[in-house]
């Protein structure tokens, strides 16, 4: 069996995938929660994983822990990765003989998938956020949040997209809706709407259009984070850490001591050391807005591949898959076939770089940052986030994960 532990980091996912192919990972235990103090970029990865999972094995069990069952069940339901375990798996096994197949483990997800076409966003995630899924063929694949009527020609307008980000901040942190500039919405509905719209175009099926077997899902995931440099966080990789760092002290209202302020930068230069044991005061803690937006689809570098440049995905080398994925973000670049949808992943680039935003980017072997904040970069100009390893195990699919200052302090 292949357990995903509780804290779950970024690296214990990454050395999960390489895992999926063994004879025994058919079984497959998730946590039921993925704590916020490791959940940054998480969980995008594990549903891309749970996807990968689906496509390797022919027989998927879900092994899950604790009882009652059917109250753990109706908490993975209300959890991103535990809907999309709960949709990708085609058996459930728990204590006490518990056994079920696809069709009774997926009736867990059905409130959820009723608060979501109610618009009761405060009921779509069992934790501090809002969750928005699309399960690939299902009766209600297309949410009302996301689609105005029931098909796939039907997806909501740009302005709409504007509603739903500030209906999501507002329902789960009114008081940060508060502080958001009409033009800060905008931009972050634009971003959202963007990369929506191209899962929506082109992560619905397969690079050559064919429907996935074992099924897909694409959604988007909104939540608010704190950054207290008091913490040793040690879940926060130095390249996000460096941003949060920087991004604190520009939120900060009022004027910082400058020994403080020097001893800061000192250790966001050297990789964000953490602060001296003889600090007996305690930092305040800066909120960040963390955005994601995922897909189980094709990927960006083989729809790419496929759609633009009618080059076949097998043999594809590692550098030609930067070099398609570099291409989609190139502004006017676009598959989209669907005339209106969106101006491009290009443009999506314009509104991070005005939000002094933070960037990964998980598809295929690449995993991808960008710091909008401390880059002089205009357009997409992404950096590995494993420099020493910038080559990833595949992975289906797409997640954005994308953090964005939102102002105030808390102590």
């Amino acid at each position: 069996m292949l357990r995903l532990p509780r804290n779950a980091s970024l690296d214990v996912v990454s050395r999960s995938i390489e895992k999926l192919g063994l004879p025994d990972a058919g079984v497959l235990q998730v946590p039921l929660k993925i704590p916020s103090d490791v959940g940054f970029g998480v969980t995008g990865l594990v549903i891309q994983l749970l996807a990968l999972w689906s496509r390797t094995h022919n027989q998927r069990t879900l092994q899950v822990a604790g009882l009652p069952v059917a109250t753990i069940l109706a908490g993975l339901a209300k959890e991103p990765h535990g809907s999309a375990a709960l949709y990708f798996a085609d058996h459930v096994k728990g204590a006490q003989n518990y056994s079920a197949h696809t069709d009774e483990a997926r009736r867990y997800l059905i409130p959820v998938i009723r608060a979501m076409q109610q618009h009761n966003l405060r009921d779509t995630s069992g934790t501090r956020g809002v969750h928005l899924c699309c399960f690939h063929g299902s009766v209600n694949e297309y949410i009302g949040p996301l689609y105005s009527r029931d098909n796939d020609i039907s997806l909501r307008s740009p302005s709409d997209f504007i509603d739903l980000v500030r209906n999501m901040i507002a329902a789960f942190e009114p008081t940060t809706l508060r502080r958001l500039t009409p033009e800060t919405l905008e931009f972050i509905a634009s971003v959202i709407y963007e990369l929506f719209s191209n899962t929506h175009e082109h992560a619905r099926n397969d690079e050559r259009g064919n429907a996935y077997v074992n099924g897909n899902i694409r959604g988007i995931i909104a939540r608010t984070v704190e950054y207290r440099e008091r913490k040793g966080e040690t879940h926060i990789n130095p390249h996000l850490a460096r941003y949060m760092a920087l991004a604190s002290a520009k939120q900060r209202k009022y004027g910082i001591r400058p020994e403080v302020n020097e001893e800061r930068v000192a250790r966001v230069h050297t990789g964000y050391a953490k602060p001296p044991a003889s600090r007996s005061t305690s930092l305040s803690a800066t909120r960040f807005l963390e955005l994601t937006v995922y897909d189980t689809g094709p990927g960006l570098a083989h729809r790419w591949a496929v759609q633009k440049r009618n080059r076949p995905i097998d043999g594809l080398s590692y550098e030609e898959e930067l070099e398609f994925i570099r291409e989609c973000f190139v502004v006017g670049n676009t598959t989209k076939d669907t005339n209106g949808v969106g101006q491009g992943l290009g443009y999506s680039v314009d509104s991070l770089k005005k939000l002094n935003a933070f960037m990964t980017l998980r598809t295929g072997r690449t995993f991808l940052y960008q710091d909008f904040l401390n880059t002089r970069a205009n357009g997409f100009e992404p950096q590995h986030w494993y420099s020493d390893k910038p080559q990833q195990p595949y992975l289906p699919g797409t997640t954005y994960t994308i953090v964005i200052p939102i102002g105030g302090n808390r102590t």
